[in-house]
């Protein structure tokens, strides 16, 4: 049981290394109409692969495919919710950006302002 738990957190340990080297951040966003524009920047040590965006827990858009560099420019990324979405003005969403190899970064936004 020793050797086998040892070898299972020294494998814990060194997983998922290029997620950790992903951070992107929202630098702003506008959702003042039905569209949401999120302004992303990468602040990692390695390119991020934006590969689906979910709002409120409903997936809005996947297989985008979006680069966004290190130390590159500010990426907008636009997105149109689905009409399953009941979206009320000056309410907070949860979005959750998940990249290519499986990072996902949770930013709240709000319908109807820009920040």
């Amino acid at each position: 049981v020793y050797v086998w738990s040892m070898g299972l957190i020294g494998t814990l340990q060194t997983g998922g290394g290029s997620q950790t080297r992903e951070q992107i951040e929202l630098d702003a966003y506008n959702w003042k109409t039905a569209d949401l524009i999120l302004y992303l920047r990468n602040v990692g040590a390695s390119d991020v692969v934006v590969d689906a965006v979910y709002v409120a827990g409903e997936v809005v858009s996947s297989g985008m495919g979006v680069s966004v560099i290190v130390q590159g420019p500010v990426v907008p990324v636009t997105l149109t919710p689905p009409g399953t979405i009941t979206l009320a003005s000056g309410v907070a969403y949860t979005i959750k950006v998940v990249t290519k190899s499986g990072g996902v970064f949770t930013f709240s936004c709000i319908y109807g302002r820009g920040a």
